[in-house]
């Protein structure tokens, strides 16, 4: 439908627009305003531990996702890709992130959505080359991929410049490096352990304590 605007300067004609998309707001003065239509946000949730599962972290990761869209006029979407007490170093399977990568390849998830991780790390800590990797993945459909913890947006122009790819690349080789530093630190608290621990009770006499 269509209304003739009053006080219009003489010989010129205003039109009001309403135009039935879902979630837009009305358009006026003539012309259809780009960005009235708030784009997608998808959340993708990691954390390593069952332990975290009563913690604070999947809370923690959806409030960084729900500031960052009110931030930059985004709409998070219900839908939610998770890997909860699954690492993101060791080299298992991840049914969350690779339904993901599907839902974003097949065209499920609408080209121009964003991809949002609290950081780096939640996407992998398995190093800069497995990150990029999955980072190209997703922006060549046209996605953007969004780390929110330092609000650095990528796309399939800026990533595909060694210069717009830095920041990412940096935090991946820093988190494959502290899960390094973890894994040597719980390896020699283990060792440790086993060579101080005391036997006790009657041992077999071939045995010496």
């Amino acid at each position: 439908a269509s209304a003739i605007r009053p006080k219009t300067p003489m010989g010129a004609i205003s039109i009001t627009l309403f135009i039935p998309f879902p979630k837009c707001k009305m358009f006026s003065y003539g012309y259809i305003q780009q960005g009235m239509i708030m784009a997608s946000a998808i959340l993708y949730s990691r954390f390593s531990s069952s332990q975290q599962s009563s913690g604070d972290s999947l809370r923690r990761q959806l409030e960084a996702a729900q500031k960052f869209c009110s931030l930059h006029g985004l709409e998070l979407s219900e839908t939610t890709f998770q890997d909860l007490g699954i690492s993101g170093w060791k080299d298992v399977k991840r049914d969350g992130l690779e339904r993901l990568i599907e839902a974003v390849e097949s065209g499920a998830i609408p080209n121009d959505s964003y991809i949002l991780v609290e950081h780096t790390d939640r996407l992998s800590r398995q190093g800069w080359q497995a990150v990029s990797d999955l980072v190209k993945r997703l922006v060549d459909t046209g996605c953007s991929f969004v780390t929110i913890d330092n609000g650095v947006i990528y796309n399939k122009e800026t990533f595909k410049n060694f210069t717009g790819a830095i920041p990412i690349l940096i935090a991946a080789d820093l988190a494959v490096m502290e899960s390094e530093k973890k894994s040597e630190r719980l390896r020699a608290v283990k060792t440790n352990k086993r060579n101080n621990r005391v036997i006790q009770g009657n041992q077999p006499f071939w045995i010496t304590v």
